[in-house]
């Protein structure tokens, strides 16, 4: 998988809290972890979502999963997979969403 990214959007992602280099060579499996968006930092963005005028959030899948296919392979449907935090730091991410007219 390459993702064709710029040294501008690297920065942009780095000056945003992410710490990885992407060579633009596609994600190995450190850069995929540097990157990983848990759900609590989502929530630490959610002023800066609404600044920008975000209304909607597009997750990932983020149920218990092998992540053989990036978590697409879903294995509960019931559970948050661990890598991305709780169901209770999901269940705050959603309130947290509707109070500020997100979601």
């Amino acid at each position: 998988m390459d993702i064709p990214f710029s040294s501008e959007t690297s920065q942009i992602l780095k000056d945003n809290g992410y710490p990885c280099e992407w060579p633009g060579h596609g994600l190995t499996e450190i850069e995929f972890e540097c990157t990983l968006l848990t759900l609590l930092r989502i929530l630490s963005r959610l002023d800066y979502f609404d600044y920008i005028n975000v209304k909607t959030l597009w997750l990932s899948p983020v149920y218990q999963s092998p992540m053989v296919d990036f978590g697409y392979d879903v294995m509960n449907h019931t559970q948050i997979d661990p890598i991305f935090g709780t169901m209770a730091d999901f269940e705050e991410l959603l309130r947290k969403m509707h109070e500020k007219g997100q979601g």
